[in-house]
């Protein structure tokens, strides 16, 4: 996965070296916690480069690949009043167009209105005793805020802001079932998830 994830960044950055019009980025993360009284631990990691092309001065659209992972740890009694070790772990990759437009401009600020599709796939596996594996396929649609201040005229850093988001998704286990939901999500207090940084050519 990360070969093709790499192969596909050098090869959009070969193309956007042409065109002054261009731009790439992307954003990484990674966080990890323990807790020692209850020997529980969690961990998580993703990477979601990308490439975008301005239009003109209001809009803009693009394309972001994401790769992310997710494990946790944790302890539970069971009905003997022994305790097991519960391990859970999902990985997934996904690939996003989108679409942005301008909205509000002041100053360094830009507040954009961003909407995407998505399509991936990934897997889930947790072992309490034994270990069980699912894999599954997800797509959807969503419509949410972005925000980008501008560093310099070459640099910017960027997020996209979870506090309103409007969208659908419907994710297939294989050989098993479907799930679709319908979200829309008001939340102030969750404004500045992730920051990215991108480069204009």
């Amino acid at each position: 996965m990360r070969k093709v994830i790499l192969s596909i960044i050098v090869a959009f950055l070969g193309i956007v070296s042409a065109n002054a019009q261009f731009y790439a980025g992307g954003s990484f993360g990674y966080n990890s916690s323990t807790t020692k009284g209850d020997k529980n631990t969690t961990s998580s990691f993703s990477i979601a480069p990308m490439v975008g092309y301005r239009l003109n001065d209001k809009l803009d659209f693009g394309l972001s690949i994401s790769a992310n992972s997710y494990k946790s740890t944790s302890r539970v009694e069971g009905y003997d009043a022994l305790y097991y070790a519960v391990k859970y772990k999902t990985q997934d990759f996904s690939v996003a167009p989108y679409l942005r437009y301008s909205m509000i401009k002041f100053g360094k600020f830009n507040i954009l209105g961003s909407a995407g599709i998505f399509a991936g796939k990934g897997k889930m596996k947790q072992e309490i005793l034994v270990v069980s594996e699912e894999k599954y396929t997800n797509w959807g649609a969503s419509i949410y805020p972005t925000v980008i201040y501008d560093l310099s005229d070459k640099f910017a850093v960027f997020s996209n802001l979870n506090f309103f988001r409007l969208g659908f998704s419907q994710t297939k286990i294989e050989d098993g079932y479907t799930t679709t939901d319908f979200d829309f999500i008001l939340n102030a207090t969750d404004i500045l998830p992730a920051i990215g940084v991108m480069y204009k050519f």
